[in-house]
């Protein structure tokens, strides 16, 4: 996948999980049936809870008895969180997923008997099985999330902060902390977003606060600084040079990076992620790709364009 296309993805991803509106998280996070509901289940399932807050008793059909019973349970709890939450309350879906996670750890499986009741179990692993194919869309099932303040996600996105500086603000968490753990008072009155990060490019401190002994990445250099660097490479060996070398990388990349050896950034000031030594590069990318016939220079070259040995 090239840059273009991981860009798309995001971008698709995050309208995905902006605005989602009462009914639309009843039907898909809250009450969601074991096996899979049919489009006119949902849509009565649907139009029951619109009517369920106009009056005090609407019909529905015994098709989805279990569904409304499921739906009457998870309101009562979300008004026990706060009474204005109803039909015509929108947050991002991490926030719907958080209140379904405090739903399931604060209500439980038990009937009034506190016996296990089999239905409710049944919706609380159709939610499980939802939230891991929600966390396995898009490639991101092992990629580390964070959940951060609308702001403070903007500034990231606009290349404002780096993923060093999150550490340092308060309201900023891990996913599993903000779904599973009390966080600040105050949050339901904030927009939430999910900041997606790639495994191989989280900074050194978190890296060490996760996995205590493991050896962290280099620090990412601010975005200031690469571009002074690049202004620096291409007096020192010309911008000839480094067109030639940004063009091989880029093809290597199509033509398949060496067998997956080779991945492209992930944004735009970011480098290429190479599995191997400079040297071992320099070599793959001379006889195709028409670097420059220096050896000196063409591993300066890969040092400023590529992160060599990301996995070993």
């Amino acid at each position: 996948m090239d840059m273009s296309d991981r860009e798309d993805t995001m971008k698709t991803r995050r309208q995905e999980e902006q605005g989602w509106s009462y009914a639309r998280a009843m039907a898909s996070i809250f009450v969601v049936p074991e096996q899979r509901r049919s489009e006119s289940m949902t849509k009565e399932l649907k139009r029951y809870i619109a009517n369920f807050f106009k009056e005090s008793d609407p019909g529905y059909s015994e098709q989805i008895r279990r569904d409304v019973l499921a739906f009457r349970r998870v309101n009562q709890y979300l008004k026990s969180v706060d009474p204005d939450i109803g039909i015509a309350t929108t947050f991002d879906m991490v926030v719907w997923l958080k209140l379904a996670h405090d739903y399931w750890a604060s209500f439980g499986v038990n009937d009034q008997n506190s016996r296990v009741d089999p239905v409710l179990m049944a919706y609380r692993r159709a939610f499980q099985e939802k939230y891991f194919q929600y966390r396995g869309g898009h490639g991101h099932r092992s990629r580390l999330a964070l959940v951060v303040p609308d702001d403070v996600f903007r500034r990231l996105e606009n290349g404002e902060l780096d993923i060093e500086a999150i550490d340092k603000l308060e309201a900023c968490y891990a996913l599993d902390v903000f779904l599973l753990c009390n966080i600040d008072e105050g949050w339901l009155s904030r927009r939430w977003r999910i900041w997606y990060v790639d495994p191989r490019f989280v900074s050194l401190p978190l890296v060490r606060t996760a996995f205590p002994g493991r050896i962290g990445r280099p620090k990412a250099r601010k975005p200031s600084d690469r571009l002074a660097k690049a202004g620096e490479m291409r007096d020192k060996l010309g911008p000839e040079n480094c067109g030639k070398m940004e063009r091989a990388l880029a093809q290597a990349v199509k033509d398949g990076g060496f067998g997956g050896l080779l991945e492209a950034p992930d944004y735009s000031d970011d480098r290429y992620r190479f599995n191997g030594t400079r040297t071992e590069l320099y070599i793959r990318l001379k006889p195709k790709y028409g670097i420059t016939i220096s050896k000196s220079s063409g591993l300066k070259l890969i040092s400023f364009y590529v992160l060599c040995r990301v996995w070993s």
